[in-house]
């Protein structure tokens, strides 16, 4: 039951945090927070398993449906945490001290083992967290929010220890071997890329999603209340359905609402988004450089929106109270369709495949995007994916740049990909789109 106590600390990171009339008597903050070390537990000679070591206080009563961790790291290496279940009750002044979060860091996410050499060598590592709960609303809370849910999201940022048992002897042996798996990590990755590319299932893949995969760049700019103008800059995936259509995950068009901090800061006016500093770009992706391949324009009217599927939950800032909203990455809404006239003559693109007929884990592939010669090259990334709740959870992560992505399973596009490791069903989405 190591979980109960863990997932009913975390709720009152995002429970306390529900408008009512109580919220507006304390002006302290109602939850706090603290990461104390990172403990490796495991290295083996596919990745390290990890435990974070959480401590969590709360002055208000709570109730809690889940608590997700999205984009943790560790010195910047991605570390694979399970989300946790509720409901989960939770008691005013309740400390909870401790609490282990095992996570996974695997090998082949890395370029290379660089990064995890230092954690070991200085027994010390930056924690990154978005951890995201949803709160189980009473119906006064559901009137004052105007909404029937509402999810808390806080960023963790924080320099921890790192813990690798053994003392010094354990700290060199674990160095040590991380040292000497790497050039057997690197043959070992090259030789099941190589196996897994040449695979009948990889062919078939590669043959249906060939020439529709889009290289997307997104940019904005936004201006602070004091005047100070800062501007974002994003690449994600998306593959042409014909006749210039383009399917593409929300976030591509609108990246700003995806993201806590920046939907909060617009929603309280502390930031602006300025007109007309939007772009979009899109270019169409192929195996090898190609520095000939045109790149489409929204500015230039090269590109146009047609239509972004749109929902947005109830957010609750944990600094002011104050209620914004956010849209989230795994939703079966994440989606935009663009147009592009240069493209109109295209084929139509990937077959939507029928719906799993064997239950369990499947083979899939996903493109992702890799730069050569500073241009965007498509590579193919197997992996294996299992239908959960309408939607398909993949085996291997990616990275963001591979969010939009066509994810084909059987004999055809069954999702699109908006989160690391989650994938949107296709036909859903085309409905949301309609």
């Amino acid at each position: 039951m190591r979980t109960k106590p863990l997932t009913a600390a975390l709720a009152i990171l995002a429970a306390i945090l529900a408008r009512s009339a109580r919220c507006q008597e304390a002006s302290a903050p109602a939850w706090h927070l603290d990461l104390h070390n990172v403990t490796l537990t495991q290295i083996d000679e596919d990745g390290i398993t990890a435990g974070l070591e959480l401590t969590i206080t709360a002055n208000r009563d709570a109730m809690l449906r889940s608590v997700v961790f999205d984009q943790v790291t560790v010195n910047g290496v991605p570390v694979r945490v399970a989300p946790l279940s509720g409901p989960i009750e939770l008691k005013r002044g309740q400390v909870v001290d401790g609490l282990p979060v095992k996570g996974r860091m695997n090998f082949r996410e890395l370029t290379n083992l660089d990064p995890l050499r230092e954690v070991v060598r200085t027994r010390s590592a930056h924690v990154y967290a978005t951890v995201r709960a949803e709160l189980e609303l009473n119906v006064f809370q559901k009137l004052a929010l105007l909404a029937g849910n509402a999810w808390a999201v806080a960023d963790v940022r924080r320099d921890v220890p790192v813990n690798v048992p053994g003392g010094p002897l354990g700290q060199a042996a674990a160095f040590a071997m991380l040292t000497a798996t790497d050039p057997i990590w690197i043959f070992g990755q090259a030789g099941r890329e190589w196996r897994r590319n040449q695979s009948e299932f990889a062919q078939k893949a590669a043959d249906g999603m060939a020439g529709s995969l889009v290289a997307i760049e997104t940019s904005y700019e936004l201006r602070s209340r004091d005047g100070e103008v800062s501007t974002a800059r994003g690449w994600s995936t998306g593959f042409l359905m014909g006749d210039g259509r383009i399917l593409t995950a929300a976030e591509s068009a609108e990246p700003w609402s995806f993201n806590p901090a920046l939907a909060e800061a617009l929603a309280s006016g502390s930031a602006t988004l300025i007109p007309d500093r939007t772009e979009i770009s899109a270019s169409l992706l192929s195996a090898r450089p190609n520095k000939g391949v045109r790149t489409l324009s929204l500015q230039k009217r090269e590109l146009k929106i047609v239509k972004i599927a749109r929902r947005t939950e109830a957010a609750i800032s944990p600094d002011t109270q104050r209620r914004y909203l956010l849209r989230l990455r795994a939703a079966d809404d994440n989606a935009a369709l663009l147009v592009a006239k240069a493209w109109k003559r295209t084929a139509q693109g990937p077959k939507p495949a029928d719906a799993p007929s064997v239950a369990g884990w499947q083979p899939a592939a996903v493109y992702r995007i890799r730069f050569e010669a500073d241009s965007p090259i498509a590579v193919l990334w197997l992996t294996e994916a299992r239908e959960e709740n309408g939607s398909y959870r993949l085996k291997d992560p990616l990275d963001s740049m591979a969010f939009g992505s066509p994810v084909w399973i059987g004999k055809g596009v069954a999702g699109i990909l908006q989160t690391e490791d989650t994938a949107a069903e296709i036909g859903t989405l085309l409905n949301k789109l309609k």
